[in-house]
């Protein structure tokens, strides 16, 4: 799929529905670019809130598997270090890897959410004004119910961590 074309006005309207003044801005900072860095800082601070909202499950999917891939990941470097202490150069490499992987979807949000909605978009030529809509309000737009999922998730995750570390 071409992801290199303009996006009219109404059209990231018409996608967006919350905020799109903010995504017209920032879109046509990078006319004709596929995937683009900016910065988003909804997407960095509130990372898989914003991803739930916005609908973007896909990039969810794989933000959740990179963290839990790089969490195996230090949790048997901390495993195999036990005994004989860890060195501060492997902490550092560890904390930069966190810091990397916690900034990327605050670089690449407006980019992905970009081509999703080309992608969407592109779905929805030959349908009728009222397919569109339905369309384009199914897979676009915003999920309210998809953001009060993902708060209760994580504060079912903090309720058991507490519970569990009141026994340690």
């Amino acid at each position: 799929m071409d992801y290199n074309f303009e996006l009219t006005t109404q059209e990231i309207e018409d996608f967006t529905v919350v905020n799109p003044e903010y995504y017209i801005r920032k879109w046509q900072k990078h006319p004709g670019q596929g995937l683009f860095a900016g910065w988003n800082w909804a997407a960095f601070f509130l990372t898989w809130y914003w991803m739930a909202y916005r609908k973007m499950w896909g990039m969810l999917g794989i933000y959740i598997l990179i963290l839990f891939l790089v969490f195996i990941f230090e949790l048997l470097i901390l495993w195999s270090t036990w005994e004989s202490g860890i060195s501060f150069g492997l902490i550092i490499v560890m904390l930069m890897l966190t810091i990397f992987i916690m900034l990327l979807p605050g670089l690449l949000a407006n980019g992905f959410y970009r081509r999703k909605t080309i992608k969407v978009l592109s779905k929805t030529m030959g349908m009728t004004e009222n397919e569109r809509k339905e369309y384009l309000h199914k897979h676009g737009n915003v999920s309210g119910k998809a953001l009060s999922v993902a708060i209760l998730i994580s504060a079912g995750l903090y309720a058991f961590n507490l519970f569990n570390a009141s026994y340690i």
